[in-house]
């Protein structure tokens, strides 16, 4: 398991995490600034989707759920590899409403970059949000992402962010301390 704060882990994403993941899909509260609210039958679609992708392609994609001490799912947090660079993940996080608005989408988005720059030694991170969500510009410009670029979506126009933390550039630009 994957240490993303003092009360949070994320673990892969599995079978058994279904339910959890289409109600996240079906809540108008949690998607309205990430994309369309899905019926069932879509969130269930998409599920399969991604669990099939993560099992295929693990070096590429990836999804984790965000867990509480007690294992209860609290959100989930993806990083997919870009299929043009492979040097290049996108990365999203969803949070369940109740623990919205407490600084975690923050401190779980840095431990992830911390992850995926030293472990996975990505050299480039994008993360992508609605272009009227102002909360999720403002956390990832405190956390170091500038903006990138935009691009359509079926989720709607989408704001791109690159993030520029000096340690991540340093140690993929293969700085050293002399």
């Amino acid at each position: 398991m994957l240490r993303l704060s003092e009360h949070l882990r994320g673990r892969p994403i599995e079978v058994c995490d279904q339910f959890y993941y289409c109600q996240l899909y079906q809540a108008h509260q949690i998607m309205r600034h990430i994309g369309p609210v899905m019926d069932i039958m879509q969130a269930e679609k998409q599920f399969k989707r991604v669990l099939e992708q993560c099992h295929q392609a693990p070096g590429r994609d990836r999804v984790w759920i965000v867990v509480d001490r007690k294992n209860r799912p609290q959100g989930l947090f993806s990083a997919h590899r870009s299929r043009k660079d492979p040097s290049t993940v996108v990365i999203g996080i969803i949070l369940k409403q109740d623990i919205q608005g407490q600084g975690l989408a923050q401190t779980i988005t840095s431990s992830m970059c911390q992850h995926l720059a030293s472990i996975l030694l990505m050299s480039r991170i994008i993360a992508e949000h609605g272009i009227e969500n102002h909360a999720s510009r403002k956390l990832l410009s405190n956390l170091g992402f500038r903006p990138c670029g935009t691009r359509e979506s079926s989720h709607g126009v989408l704001e791109q962010m690159e993030w520029t933390n000096p340690m991540n550039q340093s140690v993929l630009n293969g700085a050293t301390d002399s």
